[in-house]
């Protein structure tokens, strides 16, 4: 059994290299940025020598045949998998819809924090819906609070679905590599760059 690198080696995977390095500056870890050019053709060469892999999209990249073949290469090898999805001025189910597509097109994923938006439709906030903590991203700084008993309610199908999934694989199945999780994220207001940070921290683990 080799010994484990002082710092996460993290692969990122993404269309553009403008968006890739808006999310390679806030992760963790030594990152090695592999750009997809063409949604049809994927990339020749994927280091396997890694701790983890970042896949970054939104719902005008979608899920294109590259990423699905870069997300197959790491997938066959368990090596843990985080989807975050780009949610910057979009709407109200983007998230969702990509969440939907990615399931179809790469494999069950996990969610645990759905998007909280303001009467505009702007992403403000974020639920977590095991434990129903609200962290508020909207005044510049990071705010937490317990989710009101309406907002309970209505995450409350979504918490079943992520538990059960928990069931099925244990707590460690996404840092095992047997399941992935999906993670929102607006970089521009800060939304969801410390739940991404906790996520690999937990993926990384063992």
């Amino acid at each position: 059994m080799g010994i484990k690198p002082e710092r996460d080696r993290i692969l990122l995977v993404g269309h553009g290299r403008e968006n890739l390095h808006q999310i390679e500056g806030v992760l963790p870890g030594l990152v090695t940025l592999l750009e997809i050019h063409d949604p049809k053709n994927p990339p020749h060469e994927i280091s396997s020598e890694i701790d983890a892999a970042v896949f970054y999209t939104s719902i005008h990249d979608g899920i294109s045949q590259s990423l699905i073949h870069v997300w197959n290469y790491v997938a066959e090898r368990m090596i843990p998998r985080l989807l975050v999805i780009s949610i910057k001025g979009e709407s109200e189910s983007d998230f969702d819809d990509i969440v939907l597509i990615a399931r179809r097109t790469l494999e069950e994923m996990g969610t645990p924090f759905l998007v909280i938006h303001n009467e505009d439709g702007k992403p403000i906030g974020l639920i977590d819906i095991v434990n129903n903590i609200v962290t508020d991203y909207s005044e510049g700084k990071t705010d937490s609070h317990q989710a009101d008993s309406e907002l309970q309610n209505l995450v409350v199908e979504f918490r079943e679905e992520y538990l059960e999934l928990i069931e099925t694989y244990s707590e460690d199945g996404f840092a095992q590599g047997l399941v992935a999780l999906a993670i929102p994220v607006d970089i521009e207001n800060g939304l969801g760059v410390d739940k991404i940070k906790d996520s690999l921290a937990n993926l990384t683990k063992l």
